[in-house]
C-alpha cells in the first residue's frame, strides 16, 4: 500500500519568524499550491508557566499570545499544540503512518525541526525537508543545520 503525502508545518508562528526568515511563509504556501498533499498538519509551540523553557531558558510567551499566532491559516487538517522540542507526540503518531511520506517545513531548524527529524527517523518514518522552507532566528545556523541534516539523514532528505 502506498502511503500518503503529508505536509508537517512546524511552529510557523508570529513570534518565531525573525529577520531573514521572511521567505518561509510564501515558500510553504507555494508548496501547498503547487503540490498535492493528502494531509496537512501544523504544530504550534505553546509555553506554560513553570516550564523548563521558562525557568532554564527565559522564554516568557504563554498560551495564545501574539507570539503563538499561526501565520499559515486555512490549509491545515490538524493543529497540534505542545510544549516540547519534538513534534512527534502521541497525537501526531495517530495521524501519520509508517507508509506515509512526511514533508517537513518550519522553524526553528536548530531546535524543534531537528528534534522532530530525529524522532521521525528513530520512529521509522520516511521524510523530506523543504530546504527553502526551514530556518532559524539564530544567525548563521541555517546552512550548517542543513549540512547536519544531510549528514545524519542522507543526501535525499533535502528537497
Amino acid at each position: 500500500m502506498a502511503g500518503r503525502r503529508v505536509l508537517l508545518i512546524i511552529d510557523v508562528q508570529r513570534g518565531f519568524i525573525k529577520k531573514g526568515m521572511e521567505k518561509i511563509v510564501p515558500n510553504i504556501l507555494s508548496h501547498i499550491s503547487k503540490e498535492r498533499f493528502d494531509l496537512i498538519i501544523q504544530t504550534r509551540w505553546e509555553n506554560y508557566m513553570g516550564s523548563k523553557y521558562e525557568t532554564a531558558l527565559g522564554y516568557t510567551a504563554v498560551g495564545n499570545s501574539a507570539q503563538t499566532e499561526m501565520l499559515i491559516t486555512d490549509y491545515s487538517d490538524h493543529v497540534i499544540s505542545r510544549c516540547q522540542y519534538s513534534c512527534v507526540t502521541d497525537k501526531l503518531a495517530h495521524l501519520i503512518d509508517k507508509e506515509d511520506v512526511v514533508f517537513v517545513a518550519g522553524v526553528d531548524i536548530d531546535a524543534c525541526v531537528l528534534a522532530t527529524l530525529y524522532d521521525l527517523w528513530d520512529g521509522g518514518y520516511t521524510f523530506h525537508v523543504y530546504k527553502d522552507s526551514v530556518g532559524t532566528s539564530a544567525k548563521g545556523l541555517t546552512a550548517p543545520m542543513l549540512q547536519l541534516i544531510t549528514r545524519n539523514f542522507g543526501k535525499g532528505c533535502l528537497v
